[in-house]
């Protein structure tokens, strides 16, 4: 679907979904390195496919082998959402922000931020 015609919480659901692509692409030995990582972008992937009443599974494609792999899978782009209704924003934001608190799970100022923008914009 041309992005002119993408609702405007699919068009922050998938704004978020590139973001994780590139950080998954660009910190791939990191994320490897520290499983407790790969759970929390698999977490914030799966509420994101949640909010759009889309079956993904994230857990395979944010998953060390898929990672390492010689042409790893991506997290694919929405196409249309059944659902337009912002409010499933604010439940994507609540896993982020947990996300973002869990001392546990250090990503630094690059990706939570990131995020916390395309959400709150």
């Amino acid at each position: 679907m041309d992005s002119r015609h993408e609702t405007a919480v699919q068009e922050t659901l998938n704004a978020l979904i590139m973001q994780i692509n590139a950080y998954l692409i660009d910190n791939t030995d990191e994320l490897v390195a520290d499983p407790r990582r790969l759970m929390a972008l698999e977490r914030i992937a799966q509420r994101i496919y949640q909010a759009a009443d889309t079956v993904v599974d994230a857990s395979e494609l944010i998953s060390k082998h898929n990672l390492l792999s010689l042409h790893p899978l991506l997290l694919p782009v929405l196409s249309a959402l059944t659902h337009d209704d912002s409010s499933r924003l604010l439940s994507v934001l609540k896993v982020v922000e947990e996300v973002s608190l869990d001392k546990s799970t250090v990503f630094g100022n690059q990706l939570i931020p990131m995020l916390k923008e395309i959400l709150t914009t």
